[in-house]
């Protein structure tokens, strides 16, 4: 009888126990970022933004009219590169463009004013 007990018990936390621990997987802290980018003072018609992680992993959205929009982005500071025609190369590649960005955990606005020379 104590054995049939003990053995229901042991199950039961096996089965208990993970379901009540707290879950931590990467990428858990994420926000939401929403902006404009201009160009000389201007709306970018279209193209992209990235914002990149140091893992060699990105989000990205389109740009369109000037405003772009993104969900789950991870919190932390990111490299921001911006891709559109007639931009200058210094924002078009992760390696080259000056832009960072820290984003907090929850929604942020992020505009960015870009300058042709």
């Amino acid at each position: 009888m104590l054995s049939t007990r003990f053995h229901t018990a042991v199950i039961l936390s096996l089965i208990v126990l993970p379901c009540s621990l707290p879950r931590a997987f990467a990428g858990d802290e994420t926000a939401s970022v929403s902006g404009t980018i201009t160009l000389d003072g201007a709306p970018l018609p279209g193209g992209r933004i990235i914002f990149h992680q140091d893992n060699d992993q990105f989000v990205g959205a389109k740009i369109k009219d000037g405003k772009y929009k993104l969900d789950r982005v991870p919190v932390g500071t990111h490299r921001v590169s911006v891709e559109s025609k007639g931009l200058p190369a210094r924002y078009s590649s992760e390696e080259r463009s000056e832009l960072r960005i820290d984003i907090p955990k929850g929604k942020n606005v992020a505009d960015f004013d870009l300058r042709s020379k």
